[in-house]
């Protein structure tokens, strides 16, 4: 018997390959959609999990805020006396490990080549513990202890290969900024790219040498991660930490009249669900995920949709094909099985062909949205499950209503003839139909506001000029001993800065601890306006830069001046931009200007700064954000980014002539630079990947309602082609035909953009609303995206009724 089913299933495949190809291919389509998302979707969910203890493992950070409640700043990171504190104050806390990041230049002396430098920020100072808590597979190593050493090194088989080639590196030494020699006790396996910490070398926390890197409770910039006991209440040990921490700073929560609490974090969840200051790489968006997963859901439904409409619509032609096997003696459910066995093969087939497609798709996935997801589903056995659940839920879903439909045919109505006006299954055909392309026109509408957006980021005035700018990474280690340090690496950059203004080709040259798009680490706590009460206490980016600055980034004052290099004294000065001007309690500019304030950092006296300036607002940050309060002091020998203004076209002749110029001035310290604006537009990364992402998913939900539609209109014209042939014969002109044939699918089109608008609206208003600068969308942008599917749909479906009112009126007549 299920011989005989597949036997008749293939068979009804062959005998119209016109049809049959519009199912498999929008059905392999839709499907090799889904499993594309689907392998995205489990990459991002899957950072972390590969530790043994990843569901014990937990991440601790802090959050500030004042007496009132008001939020001031919340980090990732936290106090290095966080760990030891808790692990013995608490027993549910089994170990504890440190992370502090770092970056440095790493040299190596060879015999061939000579020395070899490179900047390298992927750095960490762990405790020994890190080992055990995380999943570091090592290759090779010196002893079984390893990491409790000082100026001991552990380095991935990557950086191995860098420095050492085929040579075994364990024991070997390399020199750290270019002075401090460390050993290599060991080579770990590259740390695979679904792990939110990102890092080639690891060396023993003790080489910090203790002190506040040890025992601060003031100092946040070391990530904590705790180990803890299986079943563990997490909500009672949270709950007991301000207690903890008031022990330790209540004096101090006291005197600022602020406080600070501390939170636990699930490891596996920090990739998708952490957004704080101070993160150890930029995290995914748990959000993002969340409505591609939806996407992938919706092309799959199209897919199954436009089976589901097909069948239903060729029913009269299987008409006469269920009435005389119900005739024979056929009963309903035998009817029912050999329907859902075409269901189950035309779905079988597609899968076959989706999971071609699929091997195609990722690569180009990749380079159009420019990701690097790896495809591994091979060999994952959750992928099977899902590919038989997809293909059983698949033929179900697809199969089970035309099966329900062509096997409730009246057996004596249609061997009659009188089925051929039937509406059965009309009016679930056009419901799914207005689904199908209401679920389009909001893929459609939600590219266009989402490129939108975009565009309106990229060309918003940010308050800043950042053309034409080369940034090149400095170094944050004095050259020479620690006395006269800072001072000779002055005279450098100032020797810098003259060989480079010298050349017409360069307009400016400034030295600082940050650039615009680099997130400030310095968060000073709490400050406020001289004379301010406590409460009046806020937290404020600190930031060091030189008098060069504001004029090569081209930042406006609204009042006061600009940093002086002449005037020694201005290393007691601030400028401050509008945002902390209203913060510290000032109205406007000439109010602030020669005011003081107050910087009470925990362990030392109050330090006073006079305010000389004020800074128009300027975005630091992309434009998720809100203008943060900043506050400027002087300091020319900050020596973290170096910006160079360029004022020619030829670009490459004038950094191969800076590259010169600072080999010549800073030996030792590697030439590595980037743009000012390419580093600002790459925060805006993630969204454009998921503006291409929800783009090519709409391009393809496009097409598979298209393919759809094509199958509906010549389905159509073909069961019209008598009436075609009469009214034409009676003087219908060929517009008039086209309107009969095209007039009900393009309602059912336009009631499909009358629902799909008011959803995209709310949907993508909800998602603007998650950018602090969002643009003000034309309604152009909704109507728009709506016209083009109409015209889409138009153009489909007039060809084929052209084609068919163009016909030999007396062929139309002979039909059958």
């Amino acid at each position: 018997m299920l011989y005989n089913y597949i036997k008749i299933a293939i068979r009804t495949i062959q005998r119209d390959k016109f049809f049959s190809i519009i199912n498999i291919l929008g059905l392999a389509i839709g499907m090799a959609t889904s499993l594309v998302i689907y392998q995205y979707v489990s990459f991002e969910k899957s950072f972390d999990g590969y530790h043994k203890l990843s569901d014990q493992i937990f991440r601790i950070r802090v959050e500030g805020q004042t007496y009132a409640g008001e939020m001031q700043f919340q980090s990732a990171r936290c106090y290095p006396i966080v760990g030891p504190t808790v692990k013995e104050r608490f027993p549910e806390v089994e170990e504890y490990a440190r992370v502090f990041p770092w970056k440095m230049i790493l040299s190596q002396q060879d015999d061939k080549i000579g020395k070899r430098e490179f900047n390298e920020d992927k750095m960490c100072f762990v405790d020994p513990s890190f080992l055990d808590l995380f999943d570091v597979k090592i290759v090779s190593a010196h002893g079984e202890t390893l990491l409790e050493e000082p100026n001991t090194f552990l380095i991935s088989e990557r950086m191995a290969e860098k420095y050492f080639g085929e040579t075994d590196p364990v024991g070997k030494t390399l020199l750290v900024n270019g002075t401090d020699p460390v050993e290599v006790e060991g080579v770990f396996e590259n740390i695979p790219k679904n792990s939110h910490l990102q890092y080639d070398f690891l060396t023993a926390y003790q080489t910090l040498g203790g002190g506040h890197f040890e025992n601060s409770w003031g100092w946040n910039n070391v990530f904590v991660y705790l180990k803890i006991q299986e079943n563990a209440d997490i909500v009672k040990l949270e709950a007991s930490f301000p207690t903890m921490i008031d022990e330790y700073k209540g004096d101090y929560f006291e005197a600022t009249q602020y406080r600070e609490d501390l939170y636990l974090q699930p490891l596996k969840s920090i990739h998708l669900n952490s957004n704080f200051q101070d993160e150890a790489r930029v995290n995914g968006d748990g959000k993002t995920v969340k409505y591609l997963g939806m996407i992938s859901v919706f092309v799959l439904l199209l897919a199954w949709i436009n089976y589901i409409n097909l069948t239903t619509a060729k029913s009269i032609q299987r008409a006469k094909e269920v009435g005389v096997r119900k005739t024979t003696g056929a009963s309903r459910s035998s009817l029912i099985t050999q329907f859902l066995m075409e269901a189950f093969l035309m779905n079988l087939i597609s899968i076959v062909l989706a999971l071609s497609l699929v091997q195609l798709f990722v690569p180009l996935f990749n380079a159009f949205a420019e990701m690097n997801i790896p495809f591994d589903l091979w060999t994952n056995a959750q992928f099977w499950l899902l590919l038989t659940g997809v293909l059983f839920t698949g033929s179900l879903l697809s199969g089970i209503y035309p099966a329900l439909v062509l096997s409730g045919f009246d057996p004596i109505r249609v061997l009659k003839g009188s089925f051929t006006k039937s509406k059965e299954g009309q009016g679930i055909r056009k419901l799914l139909v207005v689904f199908q392309f209401a679920s389009t026109v909001i893929l459609v509408i939600g590219t266009a506001v989402i490129f939108y957006q975009i565009e309106y980021m990229r060309n918003k005035d940010l308050g800043i000029d950042l053309e034409q700018t080369l940034i090149i990474k400095g170094t944050n280690i004095y050259e020479g001993d620690s006395v006269g340090g800072e001072a000779l690496l002055e005279q450098k950059i100032n020797l810098f800065n003259q060989h480079l203004q010298s050349s017409p080709a360069i307009e400016n040259v400034s030295v600082s601890e940050y650039i615009p798009s680099v997130s400030p680490h310095g968060w000073g706590g709490y400050i406020r306006r001289s004379g301010a009460d406590l409460a009046e206490a806020r937290a404020y980016q600190l930031q060091e830069i030189d008098h060069n600055y504001l004029d090569l980034y081209g930042i406006d004052l609204v009042g006061g001046r600009n940093f002086n290099q002449d005037k020694i004294t201005d290393n007691r000065k601030l400028l401050i931009n509008e945002s902390a001007m209203r913060n510290l309690g000032f109205t406007t500019s000439e109010e602030a200007i020669g005011a003081f304030v107050i910087f009470p950092f925990v362990g030392q006296n109050d330090e006073e700064g006079e305010v000389i300036g004020v800074m128009k607002n300027w975005h630091q940050k992309s434009l998720h954000d809100e203008v943060s309060p900043i506050i400027f002091s002087y300091n020319p020998s900050q020596f973290s980014y170096v910006s160079v203004k360029i004022n020619t076209k030829a670009l490459n002749e004038d950094v191969q002539m800076i590259e010169e110029t600072w080999q010549s001035v800073f030996a030792g310290v590697p030439f590595d630079y980037f743009f000012a604006d390419d580093s600002f537009n790459q925060q805006y990364k993630s969204d454009q990947q998921f503006g291409k992402i929800v783009l090519l998913f709409s391009v393809l939900s496009i097409f598979i309602a298209i393919l759809g539609l094509a199958g509906l209109s010549v389905f159509n014209c073909a069961q019209r082609i008598k009436e075609i042939g009469i009214r034409k014969t009676l003087g219908a002109p060929i517009f008039h035909l086209i309107y009969i044939l095209s007039s009900e699918v393009l309602l059912l089109v336009g009631l499909a953009a009358i629902i799909g608008i008011p959803i995209s609206y709310f949907a993508f208003d909800s998602w603007l609303a998650e950018f602090a600068f969002a643009a003000s969308v034309s309604h152009w942008v909704y109507v728009l995206p709506v016209l083009g599917i109409l015209l889409v749909s138009i153009l489909i479906i007039g060809i084929q009724t052209v084609k068919t009112a163009l016909g030999n009126p007396v062929d139309s007549l002979r039909y059958e």
